[in-house]
């Protein structure tokens, strides 16, 4: 996937390495799309209140910028959507999922670029670390992993 993403690696998430451990002789291929779901819905739900994961407010757009939007001119990073509506999770393998968008500016959105300040809108927040942990015990549970 081009463009700008995110990759969840179950190694990469501390709390989540004793699981993992545990897990790692299992089929975890199931996992990682629910995960995936998960991420991408909550990635594009931070585009309501315009925020980051650590939930800070992206940049106010520039009063340039709302001057010559048509469409939403008081929403940052949505002009008709495309953005949010173009974001996607892909499968890497059985223990690695990545959630982004290929679109040409969607780098330049998440860490800025010139004069366009960073307005991250990939990452994980605190309530995502938790959701992905009960998703994890979840499955783990309904495959009979205690």
């Amino acid at each position: 996937m081009a463009g700008v993403r995110i990759t969840i690696d179950a190694q990469g998430i501390d709390p989540l390495q004793a699981r993992v451990r545990g897990l790692a002789r299992m089929d975890t291929s199931s996992l990682m799309p629910r995960l995936g779901e998960y991420l991408l819905d909550s990635t594009r739900a931070r585009f309501g209140p315009q925020q980051a994961p650590d939930g800070t407010p992206w940049a106010a757009l520039a009063p340039r910028t709302s001057a010559r939007k048509k469409h939403n001119p008081s929403k940052i990073l949505t002009e008709r959507g495309f953005l949010r509506k173009n974001l996607r999770y892909q499968v890497l393998s059985s223990s690695a999922v990545q959630v982004g968008s290929n679109l040409p500016h969607a780098a330049t959105h998440q860490f800025g670029r010139g004069n366009i300040p960073p307005r991250p809108y990939l990452g994980l927040s605190r309530a995502d670390r938790s959701e992905i942990l009960e998703i994890i015990a979840d499955w783990a549970a309904e495959l009979g992993f205690k």
